[in-house]
């Protein structure tokens, strides 16, 4: 089968070249199913290549139905394609559909000892992705790559803009084992300003304890147990029902 100088077959070409790929990829992978396997000569996978490029989330969709462990490929620098989207600043939508192939993605380093999330903060991926990334894996804000940095570090290195390093620095700070009370108010207070309700949710869910003792009084905002109902855990919210009557007293 014909390769290029890069090695690239004729599907990362067309992943990479053409500006409505879908139907000319469905029939490659018709064609040349195998292909979806071969790398070029820095290792990227036809998914790797569309990731680059940018190609939409229905091309994605359809190299990931034809191969789902695609998802799990390394290129040469040991990029997964979700670190490659996340370093491409990919759409919410892409990296929504390769977590989903592959949740424990989120864990994978590559040779510098980035994560997903080293990545998404120094490229300043979009912050619909940044709060994907969070809920799924808070506690990456904690990881360090081989320079010893965190997200946040990559983040202010990088000059991301303003609301990804306060995102990451506030969630990052709910791992802090010496964070107070007073601390933990303002973070729940700031994610129900900007209505991120996995964000509050992950308070409670990390934080039982100091949520408990904190006398947070959350009566500027009615419909709060409506709403953390549907994404924390079933034990979390008892406990703040049944520990902590200061959440609902009234100003």
């Amino acid at each position: 089968r014909e390769k290029n100088s890069f090695q690239d077959t004729i599907l990362h070409c067309a992943c990479i070249n053409l500006p409505d790929t879908s139907e000319v990829v469905s029939l490659l992978l018709e064609k040349r199913p195998d292909s979806l396997k071969e790398k070029n000569n820095i290792g990227f996978t036809p998914l790797h290549s569309a990731i680059r490029k940018g190609v939409s989330s229905e091309v994605i969709s359809l190299l990931l139905d034809s191969w789902p462990d695609a998802m799990r490929e390394p290129n040469s620098f040991r990029e997964t394609p979700l670190m490659l989207a996340c370093r491409k600043q990919a759409s919410v939508e892409v990296v929504s559909l390769l977590l989903d192939k592959w949740p424990q993605s989120l864990r994978m380093k590559d040779c510098d000892g980035c994560t997903p999330l080293h990545w998404a903060c120094a490229q300043s991926s979009p912050l619909e992705v940044i709060f994907l990334l969070l809920e799924k894996w808070p506690e990456a804000t904690m990881e360090r790559n081989n320079n010893k940095e965190t997200p946040i570090d990559q983040a202010r290195k990088r000059s991301s803009p303003a609301d990804i390093q306060f995102i990451i620095s506030r969630v990052s700070s709910l791992f802090d084992n010496a964070v107070d009370g007073s601390s933990l108010k303002d973070v729940m207070k700031d994610f129900i300003k900007m209505m991120w309700w996995k964000g509050a949710t992950l308070v409670l869910d990390t934080q039982p304890a100091v949520v408990q003792n904190a006398g947070f009084n959350i009566n500027v905002m009615p419909d709060f147990l409506s709403m953390i109902g549907r994404c924390c855990r079933v034990t979390t919210l008892m406990d703040v029902i049944r520990n902590n009557h200061a959440l609902f007293a009234d100003t």
